[in-house]
């Protein structure tokens, strides 16, 4: 029974964990702990930064500028992002949160819990490790090429969050070992790149983020390069033969389900039109209204089928409307100031993509808290009035396709590279858009910090107020969709 459980896969994981800590244990003594951080410096790797600093100078220079620009894009569009999710959490109700914790999982699958995306654990492992490597890689290559020397290199480990790190000479990022900053100096922290110009010093803060964005657009283009998207998901070109969509399910009640149509249907016509991917069934089904007559053919167990189907009318139809935070308090003060909640409103459609469906639904919840009552019936019939009825079948689908001559002993290993590839953009990019916030210690905060102190020094404390304000909505905008 044991035996059975450990996979290669498991038994991979345990022999990597294993290692790492026999690493750790022989390295015991060059580690350091201060509080729940525990740091390993090392100036291995240094001479090869150097190496690559020296190589194209002037190319390093314009990039790491033109990152600096994008950077401050992205650290007040990250900023605003997290505000407008914050005011979405309290307009709207039962939305996921937009950002979440990527933690790893002995799952083969990827799968979700509000606040949280679990990763195959050996995609997190490549994925963390390039991050890491990358981001604090450019941070010391344009550091050096700005004239910085770099004292040291090596990772840290927050409680159970990993982390690199890149540190100049001069000065203390991160605490030393007999060196603990004591309760009557000032933080030797506050300015992690010393003096020197402005923009030199943004040039490197910025360099790390800036690199794994235009990691995660290399990746993106190179799998747009080889891929296409006809089963829904990115597959290398030519490597399956498309035959049309089978039925994964069929819903119970549905006019699909009361017609005939059974899990396991390959349909490969829909009135004429020929069905071999997943975006032509879109496209011959996108206009279907209520009680139309509709052709299908196709094989079902090995034997051709066709016959007529009408469709139905679509669910949605029957919406219910689940009133967030705001709505109650609106709500109250509609009864004392009459026009309250339809300005709410306004603001609230600014934050929402309701359907003319969700919008029905909305006001017939309030008729029933007992408001608007005559505002709710002219508001429903002009919405009704502008309804398409959608037809409805009331299947899932998914490609039916067979993988092509040559390319069987290698389709598990190409699948899994194209989802690493997709897992490595996402993680580059989300990393470097969170470091970028406007929060010290993240780059994006010492940023906002550098040009403080240049221009606004009177300013000394915004730096710091901003901190605890992107904090706030950074943690808001995670809890708030989960315990509202």
């Amino acid at each position: 029974m044991f035996s059975e459980m450990i996979t290669p896969r498991i038994a991979s994981i345990i022999v990597f964990v294993i290692f790492l800590a026999i690493v750790i244990w022989r390295d015991r003594d060059n580690i350091e702990r201060h509080s729940i951080l525990i740091v390993r410096r090392t100036k291995k790797g240094i001479e090869f930064i150097k190496r690559v600093a020296g190589r194209f100078p002037r190319m390093w220079k314009r990039w790491s500028t033109a990152g600096v620009f994008l950077s401050f894009l992205v650290t007040i569009s990250g900023f605003l992002f997290l505000g407008y999710n914050v005011i979405k959490s309290l307009v709207e109700a039962g939305i996921d949160p937009a950002i979440g914790l990527v933690l790893p999982t002995i799952s083969q699958t990827p799968s979700m819990s509000p606040g949280v995306f679990f990763i195959p654990f050996w995609y997190w492992i490549i994925g963390i490790a390039t991050v890491m490597v990358i981001h604090e890689m450019m941070h010391g290559v344009v550091g050096i090429n700005e004239g910085f020397k770099i004292k040291s290199v090596g990772w840290l480990l927050l409680v159970i969050l990993p982390g690199a790190f890149v540190e100049p000479e001069g000065e203390e990022m991160l605490p030393e070992k007999g060196k603990e900053k004591s309760s009557d100096k000032e933080d030797v922290s506050t300015d992690p790149w010393g003096e020197g110009p402005l923009m030199s010093k943004l040039r490197v803060l910025a360099a790390g983020s800036w690199a794994n964005i235009c990691f995660a657009i290399f990746v993106i283009l190179a799998i747009l390069a080889v891929s296409t998207t006809a089963s829904g998901d990115f597959e290398v070109r030519g490597m399956y033969q498309h035959e049309g969509v089978r039925i994964a399910q069929v819903a119970n009640e549905s006019p699909a389900y009361k017609q005939g149509l059974e899990e396991g249907m390959v349909i490969r016509n829909i009135d004429d039109k020929p069905i071999d991917t997943l975006m032509d069934f879109g496209e011959a089904t996108r206009g279907l209204r209520p009680n139309q007559s509709i052709y299908l053919a196709g094989e079902f167990e090995g034997d051709f089928f066709e016959l007529n189907l009408t469709t139905g009318d679509f669910p949605e139809t029957n919406m219910t409307y689940e009133p967030a935070l705001l709505d109650k308090g609106f709500l109250r003060l509609e009864r004392i100031r009459p026009g309250t909640y339809e300005n709410y409103m306004k603001f609230q459609d600014f934050f929402t993509d309701y359907s003319d469906y969700e919008k029905i639904a909305r006001w017939e919840w309030l008729k029933e808290q007992g408001v608007l009552h005559e505002r709710a019936n002219e508001e429903i019939e002009r919405l009704e009035d502008r309804l398409e009825p959608r037809g409805y079948l009331g299947i899932n689908i998914m490609a039916e396709k067979t993988v092509e001559e040559g390319f069987e002993s290698v389709e598990n290993v190409i699948l899994y590279l194209v989802n690493i590839m997709l897992f490595l953009a996402m993680i580059h990019s989300g990393v470097a858009i969170a470091n970028l916030l406007p929060m010290i210690p993240l780059d994006g905060g010492w940023m906002m910090a550098e040009v403080v102190k240049k221009y606004k020094p009177k300013w000394e404390n915004f730096p710091k107020y901003l901190s605890f304000v992107t904090l706030g909505l950074f943690l808001l905008t995670l809890l708030l969709p989960i315990f509202l």
